[in-house]
């Protein structure tokens, strides 16, 4: 209830309802309904309204009384479109009453209509209506009552606005009529409201058996100084058994309080509902530290099945000082959320946020249950660093940023994660970022994203000259994947001095380049231009652009002489232009020269060569000159010109000579000699002049003779005359003879004139002219005879005489013409007047060229003014036809306000298109308030066009009004516009109305009132458009709309009803600011109706949202779609940092009434450590219904002596899954367990131990219920003293078996855990599909269910085959492997290895021989024997050649026969000997050997002693050498045992006990990896040229390493004075020319096989390239040994000595030893690290070869060194 005051009393009464309960809506309750009651008290009246409206439908009734002291007059409106009262109650009713008034009587009349018919019509045959209305200052009493034959109806209604004010209305009837509709006979409602000390408020509602009562009252606060104390209570009682069946309760109470003081704050309520009560309990205080306390109870079923718990705490506390903490601590049933967090400001901020959560319904919205973030921010000048890391559930992520200003800016940005969120962002992140500036400015960019890398650098320079450099380097994949280049690069150079200008510019992009260079230089007397543009740009040339360009301009200046030089190049065009210019006194000369291929020119018939030559000679003094030109082109056309002049007394002279010997132009018809002689003389009357022409014996002679003087009033003569021989121009019509005679005199009044033209004997032109110049006479007469051929198409005689006289208000004028036999009179009078003007215009002719014009032709114009009228009329007569033209005008010309009147007549006799007789008419009339126009066209005496237009002005409204008419075959024909807007106070009323052409009208009504005072502002409008003709066009009928808004501090209401034939929107909001006593509440809600799907006609959306935007959320949502039978509701509340709360949400889904079947996730972490230790916990919950249930419980606790933590999954509160690791000094213990439904709890245990007395160990078991039962594994190692000396004891034990036994036990419970999970996902499908059942007809909500099953299926998906992969992995991998087939084979390998060194030891002798005889397939005895009788051979052949006696030779071969005896008794005495010593050798060894090594494959243990130095007093750390001795003793000396190879023990042994290798090899890997002759690697790249290796000695051969421009890289050989070059693409080039293979030169043999060019000579130099892998050898014989030298090293079987440097010392590091080998000293060579990729294909592949004991070349690692060819 409003009451405002603005000049008269307004009182408002405004009532809404509004529910979303479909049961009510069926019931016959719209869900908006509101109704408005309106009064104000007029001095002369009042007015009084109600406006009521029921969703789309409204009902309206208006009454307004206005008096004055003996009238009355009443005005009674009333309308609707309900449905339901659509048959009772007629749509319109409008009375109009008026008559006279006194004391005691009322008179007058009535008149109106009821559904659109008169009263008369629409009246029973009895009918009264009676009413008495009362007003007496603050109250109001009406009473009416309505008979109907024998049927009445009375309406009573009493309002009082004193202290305390009530609205009383009763309603009694006995009409059939109303009863139908569900009125009942007797109805009531009251309100009333107290004032006094307690206010309160009362509602009573009868509604015949239904009848509603509540009371309200309210205890304001009390002193200011003992703070605010206030309460209110209210109660409900409903008899109404409609009300009762919707749940309205038949008894509801409900009281509270507030008690603020100072800074703390209470808040109490309580609510009683039937059985059913509810409890708010709210604190805050402020001292010692912010506190927040909230307590809510109740027992309401229906906030229980929303998920609300009956009991509900939450606690808030917060402390501001240097160091700000602050906790939050939610509990909600069985959901807590805690949360804790403080701030450290300072030069270095820190911060820490700490969340927990034991909540299951945030769960469901992925919050984790534990939460963290930490970091710091420090600045210190221009250095800052910000740090910050934040961690959820494990997962982390965290940001890293330093810079630096001083001595140079460096930034540097770390970013890591493992969040799932981020998956789009690599894991990885780094940003580098240098720039220096000291004689150089220069900067540095490493920007890497996971394997993303981009480099960037660049540097200026300004001192001498300016140099800018650039470089970026790409090495990200997926940018060059989209197409950016690999590398850019470029350099631009600026040199400028005060005379010249020079720069150049490079650009290069991976394999394209551009090049630039542009040089400008000024001198005193030369200036040069030189431009060039260079490059391969595939796009560029496609585009046009050539590839190469040059612009190369000279222009040089030396004395009198000029030259010039142009050089235009386009690629294979080009421009040649030479100039010289030669200045003198007497002689100028000018060289010109064109050299150019370019065909486009010469089909311009621009010659290839063009070569001009002119010279130009002057002497005399002026006017008696002398001169000549010639013009020579190509040495032999010539063009030439002489010139004299002559001049004396009263003559001059000019001759002109003109010769050439151009054939072009003799072909062309030019003369080949021209003679132009000019004669000219003077006298004292005339001037005479004569103009010669001679060539080719034709000549043009002109002569002209003029007076010399022109002087006012003597004669003037002109005398002319041409005679030629020549038959062009005769041709054009200029005959051999024309003579010109022109004589005259002019006078100050008089004129006369002839001139008398001979064109040939029998051709003359004579024209005569005489003109008179009087002040008011003026007169000409010109006459024309003529009977030139030329002239044939003109009158042979024309005569023409025009006179115009004047006067002081008259002009006259005639003309007359005659032509030849033709005549043309015209005569006009022009006569001025002081209030017009007046014209008259007479014309006749008999030409026939004016035929277009009427030989009789009158006009008649006269204009005449009086006063404010004006008139012009025209007449014009012509063959009998006439033209009337009629214009009157009368107004205030030119002021606007006042009336103008404007009225036009057009008679008109014309074939043409327009009416013969019409007229317009407009009248206007204009002032400040109102406007009126009207505008009629008339034709054929009928009004045809008719517009009219009229506006009114007041104060408070404005009032327009359009029409049109018109006669035209037009779309629209008839056109009607009114407008009203009206302003009532702070009403705004808007109405329009639009017809045509007879039609239906459209209509446009807005309304707009609006309130504002200092804290409300309220705004309310309604829109009604009714489509009218354009319901076609729009397909909507009629239109309406309402909006509402209100404002206050702390309150936003909204709300909107729009609705269209029989669609309908409803929509409202509200938003209420409690802060910060409570929390803010946002409500939202919205209908729709036949808006979207045709068949969901209905959908409704109700929302909540209460938060303090801090710590606290509450939200509720509920949607409901067409006639569901449950709608679909969304709960949740969470917290944070609430006491050891770090993070509490719970969030429950209804979709049924059945709380049973919600869907509920939880989320609930707490942090309850204490300052020396950490206790963390976390619980996450989802509850889908009573079935199934999915828990996740974990804890970490933390002290300064150990630390434990623990991962428990639980499904259905039956199966767990139990993760838990334990940290305590020296071991660490890791466990996992399965339980399935009641049964033990079995699992595993892994211990890791370290102990100071020298014990490591490693133990695996098998528990139950977390008891060990049973050994899985045992490793240990141990230090021990045995006879006096320190042992490592290494003892392992464990079965293949167990390790079966364990997979089996542990598919076991993987495939039971698997097929419960697949069990759940298969009830969740089938909650999804009843749920997607039930909204078949919303779209939205089928396919979001659609994707929840396709989401489900997938996970079923990868939950039946997530394993198999894992499995498959375990079974192929190589620890399988080993553990169960590998291990036990090398223990026994090793075990039969042992015992085979121990049997060895004992026949060392015999073993030797044997392994020769596996080696070399001899026996060595034999060899033996067969090697000494080839020595005796020898010495038996070699005897004779030195003895020539035959005794004595015969005595020497005895000797050498019993010599060679004797040596193989002696051998074999040595090795017997050798023997036996050995024996008693190696039996001191075999005892330890055997104590080395135990082994026992039926108890599946080993155990390994290895004996250690003695230490003395000193304790071995086991820990420092278990590492060593394990790796390097044990594991790799029995790893080479078991990989001892027969072929690869040959081929080392071979390599060792025979020769050497005779040939000696060096390798060119790429470009970058070199192998020397003895074997040493090395890596280096660079884009200069080398020297590879050189005969020093005999320089027999010569081989180089070039880098080509294109950068390829070529090989350059040089053998036996014979030059081979090898070329990518196997191009070889002999001597710098392309050659056929194969060649044979000198003894030099080139020949190529598939893609191998092999060059070699007689002596056995080889050069091999293979172009497929990029492979080059050099293979040198024996003979070459020590010879060479170079990047391949000596070739002497040194390899310490590989880097000797040309004066033979040695270098210290690659880049040395390469710099002094290189043989491009201008290029600066760059030792590039070679990076290796450890994680492509290509080092698996290199693996594989080199490292993997399966390689195909393992047989070689023994002899050759494998390990450097990995990093190739």
């Amino acid at each position: 209830m409003e009451r405002t005051f603005t000049g008269t009393p307004i009182y408002q009464v405004t009532a809404a309802f509004l529910h979303s309960v479909g049961e009510l809506e069926k019931r016959g309750l719209p869900f908006t309904s509101t109704a408005t009651y309106h009064y104000q008290n007029l001095r002369n009246g009042y007015i009084a309204n109600v406006n009521v409206r029921l969703e789309k439908q409204h009902l309206r009734a208006a009454i307004e009384q206005r008096s004055t002291v003996r009238t009355r007059e009443v005005f009674l409106s009333f309308d609707h479109d309900i449905t339901v009262l659509a048959d009772q109650i007629p749509a319109t009713i409008q009375v109009n009453c008026s008559g006279e008034a006194s004391l005691k009587l009322l008179m007058g009349h009535c008149s109106g209509a009821i559904g659109m018919k008169p009263f008369e019509e629409a009246m029973p045959a009895r009918f009264s209506l009676n009413g008495t209305m009362r007003t007496d200052h603050f109250e109001a009493d009406f009473i009416g009552h309505l008979r109907m034959d024998d049927r009445f109806a009375i309406l009573e209604m009493q309002t009082i606005w004193a202290l305390n004010p009530s609205i009383d209305i009763g309603f009694r009837h006995s009409l059939p009529s109303i009863a139908t509709m569900g009125m009942p006979t007797e109805s009531r409602i009251l309100i009333r409201a107290s004032r006094t000390n307690k206010p309160g408020a009362s509602l009573e509602f009868s509604f015949g058996e239904c009848s509603l009562r509540a009371l309200g009252d309210f205890k304001g606060p009390g002193s200011r100084k003992e703070g605010i104390k206030s309460s209110w209570s209210a109660s409900l009682m409903n008899r109404c058994p409609f009300l009762e069946k919707v749940g309205v309760p038949l008894n509801l109470e409900t009281n509270g309080s507030l008690d603020l003081k100072s800074c703390n704050m209470a808040v109490k309520a309580n609510a009683l509902s039937d059985d059913i009560t509810a409890e708010l309990h709210l604190e805050a205080s402020c001292d010692p530290k912010y506190t927040v306390l909230g307590v809510l109870k109740h027992s309401v079923p229906q906030l229980r099945r929303r998920g609300l718990p009956s009991e509900s705490h939450v606690l808030l506390s917060a402390t501001n000082g240097e160091k700000m903490d602050g906790s939050f601590l939610l509990q909600s049933g069985n959901c807590k959320l805690r949360a804790s967090g403080n701030v450290s400001p300072g030069a270095k901020a820190e911060w820490m946020w700490i969340t927990e959560s034991d909540c299951q319904v945030l769960q469901k919205f992925m919050i984790p249950a534990h939460s963290q973030c930490n970091g710091f921010i420090q600045i210190d000048g221009c250095r800052g660093e910000l740090q910050t890391h934040i961690q959820f559930d494990g997962k982390g992520a965290s940001l890293e940023l330093r810079s630096e200003c001083d001595p140079k800016v460096n930034v540097e940005a770390t970013f890591e994660h493992t969040l799932p969120l981020l998956k789009g962002i690599p894991a990885h992140n780094k940003l580098l970022f240098t720039a220096e500036k000291q004689h150089k400015s220069e900067f540095e960019l490493d920007l890497m994203l996971g394997t993303c890398n981009l480099l960037a650098s660049g540097g200026l320079q300004v001192k001498n000259k300016t140099e800018i450099n650039f470089l970026v380097d790409n090495k990200c994949k997926k940018l060059q994947e989209l197409g950016a280049p690999l590398k850019i690069d470029g350099s631009v150079d600026i040199v400028v001095n005060g005379v010249s200008f020079e720069s150049q510019m490079q650009i290069n992009v991976d394999q394209t380049k551009l090049e630039g260079h542009l040089t400008l230089k000024a001198g005193a007397n030369k200036h040069e231009i030189d431009a060039s543009l260079l490059h391969n740009i595939e796009g560029a040339r496609r585009l046009g652009i050539p590839g190469n360009t040059v612009v190369v301009l000279t222009a040089e200046k030396h004395y009198d002489t000029y030259k010039q030089s142009v050089r235009f190049i386009i690629d294979t065009k080009q421009i040649i232009e030479d100039l010289i210019f030669v200045h003198k006194a007497h002689h100028i000369s000018l060289s010109y020269k064109l050299t150019h291929n370019i065909e486009l020119l010469k089909t311009l018939f621009i010659d290839d060569h063009i070569d001009v030559q002119v010279s130009a000679n002057l002497q005399g003094v002026a006017p008696n000159l002398e001169g000549s030109v010639q013009i020579i082109v190509d040495g032999l056309k010539s063009i030439a010109y002489a010139f004299n002049t002559y001049a004396y007394d009263e003559q001059f002279k000019l001759i002109i000579r003109n010769n050439h010997n151009s054939k072009s132009l003799a072909n062309a018809g030019y003369p080949k000699e021209i003679v132009l002689v000019l004669n000219a003389q003077r006298n004292d009357t005339k001037v005479n002049s004569v103009f010669d022409v001679q060539f080719d014996a034709k000549s043009m002679k002109m002569s002209l003779s003029a007076s010399r003087q022109f002087v006012l009033g003597t004669p003037i003569e002109l005398n002319a005359g041409v005679q030629h021989t020549i038959p062009f121009i005769k041709k054009l019509g200029l005959p051999f003879t024309v003579k010109a005679e022109c004589n005259g005199m002019l006078k100050d009044s008089d004129l006369g004139a002839s001139l008398k033209l001979n064109y040939e004997p029998t051709g003359n032109l004579i024209v005569h002219v005489e003109g008179k110049n009087q002040p008011s006479n003026k007169e000409l007469l010109l006459i024309v005879l003529q009977n030139l051929p030329i002239l044939s198409y003109l009158p042979e005689a024309l005569e023409i005489e025009p006179k115009v006289n004047y006067s002081s208000n008259m002009i006259t004028g005639s003309l007359n013409m005659i032509l030849d036999k033709s005549k043309l009179n015209a005569f006009t009078v022009f006569t001025i007047g002081d209030s017009g003007y007046g014209e008259i215009l007479e014309m006749a002719h008999t030409i026939p060229q004016l035929k277009a014009i009427p030989r009789k032709l009158v006009c008649n114009t006269d204009y005449h003014r009086n006063g404010r009228a004006y008139r012009l009329s025209h007449t014009s007569i012509y063959e009998d036809q006439e033209l009337r033209f009629l214009g009157q005008y009368g107004g205030p010309f030119p002021k606007i306000f006042g009336r103008h009147e404007i009225h036009v007549d057009l008679a008109h006799p014309f074939t043409v298109p327009l009416p013969r007789q019409s007229q317009v008419r407009m009248n206007l009339s204009h002032s400040l308030l109102s406007h009126q126009d009207d505008i009629v066209i008339n034709w054929d005496k009928k009004d045809q066009v008719v517009l009219q237009t009229s506006l009114t002005l007041d104060d408070d409204r404005l009032e327009s009004e359009a029409k049109l008419q018109h006669p035209f075959k037009f779309p629209l024909e008839k056109f009607q516009l009114k407008c009203l807007s009206e302003r009532r106070g702070q009403k705004y009323n808007q109405k329009a109305r639009v017809a045509w052409n007879g039609g239906r009208p459209t209509d446009l009504k807005f309304t707009l009132e609006y309130k504002m005072e200092s804290n409300l502002t309220v705004w309310d409008t309604c829109l009604d458009f009714s489509s009218g003709q354009l319901q076609p066009f729009l397909s909507i009928q009629s239109l309406h709309s309402c909006g509402f808004a209100k404002q206050t501090q702390n309150l936003l209401i909204e709300s909107l009803e729009l609705y269209w034939d029989d669609k309908k929107i409803n929509q409202s909001f509200e938003y209420q600011n409690h802060r910060p006593m409570r929390l803010d509440n946002i409500w939202i809600a919205a209908t729709f109706s036949n808006i979207f799907q045709p068949s969901c006609g209905r959908q409704d959306i109700l929302g909540r949202i209460q938060t303090d935007y801090r710590s606290q959320l509450n939200h509720y949502l509920k949607v409901a779609f067409c006639n569901m039978s449950n709608s679909v509701k969304l709960s949740g509340r969470h917290l944070r940092n609430r006491g050891d709360v770090v993070l509490s949400s719970q969030t429950r889904a209804s979709l049924s009434s059945d709380e049973k079947h919600d869907a509920v996730l939880g989320l609930s972490l707490r942090d309850g450590g204490q300052p020396d230790s950490k206790n963390y916990s976390l619980e996450m919950e989802w509850k889908a219904s009573e079935s199934s249930h999915l828990a996740l419980l974990g804890t970490y606790t933390a002290s300064l002596l150990d630390s434990r933590a623990a991962l428990e999954g639980v499904v259905d509160l039956s199966d767990k899954i139990k993760l838990v690791a334990v940290h305590k000094m020296g071991c660490q213990q890791y466990y996992t367990g399965y339980t399935r439904g009641t049964s033990d709890e079995e699992g595993a245990e892994l211990s890791f131990c370290s102990k100071e007395d020298g014990i490591a160990k490693v133990e695996l078991y098998r528990t139950l219920n977390q008891t060990r039962k049973g050994k899985l594994g045992h490793l240990s190692l141990a230090v021990v003293n045995k006879s006096m000396q320190s042992v490592l004891r290494v003892t392992a034990q464990g079965c293949p078996h167990l390790i079966t036994r364990t997979e089996t036990k542990l598919s076991e419970i993987v495939f039971q855990f698997k097929n419960h999970l697949l069990k759940k996902l298969k009830e969740f499908d089938v909650f999804v599909w009843k749920f997607r059942k039930n909204f078949q007809d919303a779209d939205f909500l089928y396919e979001t269910c659609g994707w929840m099953l396709k989401l489900s299926q997938k996970t079923a998906d990868l939950v039946k085959n997530g394993g198999r992969s894992f499995r498959q992995m375990w079974k192929l991998s190589r620890l399988r492997q080993l553990l169960l087939q590998v291990v036990p084979l090398y223990l026994a390998k090793i075990q039969e290895t042992i015992q085979q060194v121990q049997g060895e030891l004992k026949k060392p002798i015999a073993t030797l021989k044997e392994a020769y005889h596996e080696v070399t397939l001899k026996e060595l005895d034999q060899q033996w024997k067969q090697k000494t009788e080839e020595y005796l051979e020898k010495i038996q052949s070699f005897v004779p050649t030195v003895v020539q006696d035959a005794w004595l030779l015969d005595k020497l071969q005895g000797a050498l026969h019993i010599t060679k005896k004797a040596f193989d008794l002696v051998t074999n005495q040595t090795v017997k000997w050798a023997e036996a010593k050995i024996t008693k050798a190696t039996s001191r060894i075999q005892k330890p050997l055997a104590n080395l090594y135990k082994h026992s494959s039926e108890h599946c243990s080993v155990t390994v002693n290895v004996p250690l130095w003695p230490l003395g007093k000193q304790s071995l750390d086991v820990a420092n050498i278990t590492n060593y001795l394990v790796e390097t003793k044990l594991i790799k000396g029995l790893r080479s045992l078991y990989n001892i190879n027969l072929v690869a023990e040959y081929y080392r042994l071979k390599r060792r006990i025979m020769d050497a290798p005779f040939e000696h090899q060096a390798l060119l890997v790429g470009s970058k990896h070199y192998v020397t002759f003895d074997g040493k690697m090395y890596d280096f790249a660079s884009k200069c040229g080398f020297l590879l290796a050189k005969d020093f000695q005999g320089y027999s051969f010569t081989v180089l390493l070039n880098h080509e421009k294109d950068g390829r890289n070529t090989l350059h050989v040089e053998m036996n004075q014979t030059a081979v070059d090898i070329y990518p693409g196997l191009k070889v080039e002999e001597n710098c020319k392309a050659s056929d293979l194969p060649l044979l030169k000198n003894g030099v043999t080139v020949k190529r096989d598939l893609n191998e060019v092999k060059v070699s000579d007689q002596n056995g130099v080889t050069v091999s390239c293979d172009m497929q892998h990029d492979f080059c050898s050099l293979t040198l014989p024996g003979w070459y040994h020590g010879r060479s030298a170079g990047l391949f090293g000596t070739n002497d079987n040194e390899a310490g000595n590989e880097f000797t440097l040309p004066n033979h010392s040695q270098a210290e590091n690659v880049q040395e030893f390469a710099e002094e080998w290189q043989i491009d000293a201008g290029c600066h060579s760059t030792d590039k690290k070679i990076k290796q990729c450890f994680g492509s294909a290509f080092q698996y592949f290199c693996k594989t070869l080199f490292r993997s004991t399966y390689s195909p070349l393992r047989n070689c690692f023994k002899v050759v060194c494998h390990c450097t060819l990995v990093t190739l």
